[in-house]
């Protein structure tokens, strides 16, 4: 964590540095039993700082999961586990965008549970990476 130290008459106090803060709601998401279908979720992606949070990018752990970000009616390339594209968004103090996610379960030919992160850059000088976790059970 950054921070200032300010010292008043004899207190010293520890101020927390400013910045956006990358907040996800949820953080773990289960799609449950899954057929060979493809399944897709949206999760709130909120900066709950006090200033810009400029998103750097997003990446997923598996060729089977892919993201996008959408804000304003602005929808960001596809990312997935190779070859993304430089993108980036700024976004306002309390402002909210969503993070949109697809799991393709004909990627695996075998049957089972599977876990898969998608993975979130950002300015935060706390968090430079947030982590979404997908749980998924394919029969």
């Amino acid at each position: 964590m950054v921070a200032a130290l300010a010292v008043v008459g004899s207190l010293v106090a520890l101020t927390p540095a400013s910045g956006g803060r990358i907040h996800l709601e949820p953080t773990v998401y289960d799609f449950g039993d899954v057929g060979q279908d493809v399944v897709s979720t949206s999760v709130r992606l909120h900066n709950a700082g006090a200033s810009t949070l400029v998103v750097r990018g997003v990446s997923t752990s598996c060729m089977c999961t892919t993201a996008r970000v959408v804000y304003g009616g602005t929808v960001s390339p596809i990312f997935g586990y190779h070859s993304n594209p430089a993108w980036s968004l700024s976004l306002p103090p309390d402002a909210e965008a969503r993070l949109e996610v697809f799991y393709d379960p004909t990627v695996h030919p075998e049957l089972g549970h599977y876990v898969r992160q998608i993975y979130v850059g950002s300015s935060d000088p706390e968090q430079r990476e947030a982590i979404l976790e997908i749980h998924v059970r394919e029969v």
